[in-house]
């Protein structure tokens, strides 16, 4: 449930997902090889797996027969202190991340959920040392890593996006967004970034793509992202 803000009140997210029907989604209920067919790649939120224990297994299951059918597996990791806590999550996120070959998150997140703290503020050299520690400890193709400071007084906080393969890092550039919509924007910043990956552009035209898609977001109120590829 999404609530507008106005002047010194926020938007907000109401996380009101207890007992619904998708959370109580059962492991083996899916017949993954006919889902798949057809398929390049799955992408599954952290939100997911926070909602129920079952849902968890369901999601470990997906992202294991994703990977036996040669499948791109991505995974926004999408902490939600209001759905469960830290040691949950990082327990949990942390079993996934064997099967991932993408991981999207936050600076905030990486020490969140996998404990990973980076001495320095958070500008590009900062992100890029981030996103070694997380690909020394896990098996990724690919980081994508997002870092947001919000500009003090104002309604604005300062984005930055960037994509690390292991070797060599690619940078949004700087941004400062008004942000006036409500939830962070993740969603959108996938999007852009998977239909960069599927649309075999370049490193650095995926992270500007996605960056475009999650700065589009905030241009538009509720929680969705309205823009498409011409945008």
């Amino acid at each position: 449930i999404s609530e507008q803000g106005k002047n010194n009140r926020r938007p907000k997210e109401i996380y009101n997902r207890v007992n619904s029907a998708f959370s109580q989604l059962m492991p083996g209920e899916f017949n993954w090889p006919q889902i798949f067919k057809g398929c390049d790649w799955v992408h599954i939120s952290g939100i997911t797996l926070g909602l129920s224990d079952n849902l968890s297994e369901l999601a470990l299951e997906a992202c294991m027969m994703a990977r036996d059918a040669g499948l791109v597996v991505s995974c926004s990791i999408d902490y939600r202190e209001d759905v469960w806590n830290r040691e949950k999550a990082r327990l949990v996120l942390g079993g996934l991340m064997d099967y991932v070959d993408v991981c999207v998150l936050t600076v905030r997140e990486a020490f969140d959920v996998f404990g990973i703290t980076t001495i320095g503020t958070l500008d590009e050299d900062s992100m890029i040392e981030t996103a070694s520690k997380l690909m020394s400890r896990y098996s990724f193709q690919l980081t994508a890593l997002m870092s947001e400071e919000k500009v003090p007084r104002t309604n604005h906080k300062n984005w930055s996006g960037l994509l690390f393969d292991g070797r060599q890092s690619y940078y949004s550039g700087d941004f400062e967004i008004e942000d006036e919509s409500v939830g962070p924007g993740t969603g959108s910043f996938c999007a852009g970034l998977i239909y960069g990956m599927i649309q075999n552009k370049d490193f650095d035209d995926i992270i500007k793509f996605a960056a475009a898609s999650y700065i589009l977001r905030h241009t538009t109120s509720g929680s969705i992202g309205l823009s498409s590829a011409l945008d």
